[in-house]
C-alpha cells in the first residue's frame, strides 16, 4: 500500500509520445463493449490508408440501428499515463467516421472530463483536445491522464448504423492538427527523413536526431552533420529532428 494511484509497471510521462495505436505489433488500448449499442468492435485494416493516416491497422466501431444504451463506443486505456504539462498539453486523436458527432471522455485522476465535436469530414482528420481547456472549462494541467472514451450518442439517429475509426493518439505541445502525415507534431511532409530497407535515411539534416519506438523509448540519439543511414529493426518509429517529428515504418 502507498499513496500512488497508478498501477505498478505503468510509466507516467510528461513528454511528447504516442499513447495508443493499433498496429499488429503494438495495440495500445483496451476496448470495452457497450452491449447492444455496438455491432462491431475490432482492430481491422485501415479503410483509407492515404493522406494523413497511412497505418496498416485501426480500431473500428460499428453501431447498431437501435440500442437501449445512450452511447456506443470504447474506453481506450493508454499504455503510458500522462502527467499533463506544457510538453504534452495537446491530445491528437486520428478519427474517421460517417456519423454526425463524437463524444469523448478524458480520464484523469479518477475523474471524467467530457466533451464533444461535430464530424464535418468523411476522410481521416486529426481532432485536437487542449488538456488545459477541455470543453472550454476544465484545466487538467498537473493531472494524470490514463485514457479516453470515444463514443457516439445513440439517441441521435444520425449516429445509428454508423462507423467510427480511431487510430494513433499522440500528445505533444503542438496545437495544430496533423494535416499531411501521421506522427508527433508532423504538420508538413519532409523528404529529409524516409524509410529504406533495414533502417532510415537522413538527407540534408544538421543537428541532433533522436529515434523513438512505438512505446516512446529512445532508440537512437545522435548528432548528424552529413547525410547518413541508420540501421533499425522492422517496426514503427518516430524520428525527431530540430524542426520536425516524422513517423516512418521500417520493413
Amino acid at each position: 500500500m502507498n499513496n500512488n494511484p497508478d498501477p505498478r509497471g505503468i510509466e507516467v510521462i510528461s513528454t511528447a509520445a504516442t499513447v495508443a495505436n493499433f498496429e499488429e505489433d503494438g495495440t495500445g488500448a483496451t476496448t470495452i463493449d457497450t452491449g447492444s449499442a455496438c455491432q462491431t468492435i475490432e482492430v481491422t485494416d485501415n479503410p483509407d490508408p492515404t493522406g494523413i493516416n497511412t497505418t496498416a491497422k485501426t480500431l473500428h466501431i460499428h453501431t447498431n440501428s437501435t440500442a437501449a444504451e445512450w452511447w456506443a463506443g470504447v474506453d481506450i486505456t493508454f499504455w503510458k499515463y500522462l502527467s499533463v504539462g506544457d510538453e504534452n498539453r495537446y491530445m491528437h486523436i486520428m478519427t474517421k467516421s460517417n456519423a454526425n458527432d463524437m463524444e469523448y471522455v478524458v480520464y484523469a485522476d479518477g475523474e471524467k472530463w467530457a466533451g464533444s465535436f461535430t464530424i464535418t469530414e468523411t476522410g481521416w482528420f486529426d481532432h485536437v483536445i487542449d488538456l488545459y481547456n477541455v470543453k472550454n472549462e476544465h484545466n487538467l494541467q498537473g493531472k494524470t491522464v490514463t485514457g479516453i472514451r470515444a463514443a457516439l450518442g445513440m439517441q441521435d439517429t444520425r449516429n445509428q448504423n454508423k462507423d467510427i475509426y480511431i487510430d494513433e493518439i499522440v500528445v505533444d505541445n503542438n496545437p495544430n492538427p496533423r494535416t499531411q502525415t501521421t506522427g508527433l507534431q508532423q504538420t508538413q511532409i519532409t523528404g529529409a527523413v524516409h524509410a529504406i530497407d533495414g533502417g532510415i535515411a537522413l538527407r540534408g539534416i544538421n543537428g541532433t536526431v533522436k529515434v523513438f519506438d512505438v512505446t516512446g523509448r529512445t532508440i537512437v540519439n545522435t548528432c548528424v552533420e552529413n547525410d547518413m543511414n541508420i540501421t533499425l529493426k522492422k517496426g514503427i518509429y518516430v524520428v525527431a529532428t530540430t524542426d520536425t517529428r516524422t513517423k516512418v515504418i521500417v520493413k
